[in-house]
């Protein structure tokens, strides 16, 4: 009765070895903590968004695109960095979307961010800058992006006005017009 538990066992675990995925890797950007918040498959590649801690401040301050194969190689990595302006964090946002060959994220620095990369991951820049319009001084958290209509962006916002106190905001960019 042992041997025979001991093979359905050991069948039991091989059989599980092999459903497992195909493949399960960590990757080390080279920061002190990377959170990847945002996934999506473009072109035969994987692309994936988060912020990181650099160790140059206790928060997360940096916006990071990492671009892998389909079996997950990393393939490359841009990461954005301003000094002058304040924490960023993309955790609210969760989307990247691809228009006319550049991919777009939201992101959030006080105000409401739409940052956006070619595919090639060349520059990682922050393509428009909004907040809500009747409480400029709040901070404004971009909560989704999506196409919509076609070749525009909709964005969702929270506008934090108190501890309690939000208000929504939705927000139509022309992508292709630039701040």
């Amino acid at each position: 009765m042992k041997v025979i538990l001991r093979i359905i066992f050991f069948l039991t675990i091989l059989v599980s070895a092999h459903a497992q995925d195909d493949f399960n890797n960590l990757y080390d950007l080279g920061y002190i903590q990377n959170n990847a918040w945002a996934l999506t498959e473009i072109d035969s590649s994987i692309f994936v968004a988060g912020q990181v801690l650099t160790g140059d401040t206790y928060l997360e301050s940096s916006i990071f695109l990492s671009k892998f194969t389909l079996e997950g190689v990393m393939k490359d990595t841009i990461r954005y960095k301003n000094d002058s302006l304040g924490i960023f964090s993309i955790n609210n946002c969760r989307e990247l979307i691809l228009l006319e060959g550049n991919i777009y994220l939201g992101a959030t620095e006080s105000k409401s961010l739409l940052m956006n990369s070619n595919l090639n991951l060349e520059s990682l820049d922050i393509h428009s800058i909004y907040n809500d319009p009747l409480l400029p001084e709040k901070i404004n958290l971009i909560t989704g992006i999506t196409e919509f209509p076609q070749n525009q962006i909709t964005t969702s916002a929270i506008t934090k006005s108190g501890i309690e106190e939000r208000r929504g905001l939705l927000a139509r960019i022309n992508p292709f017009n630039v701040n």
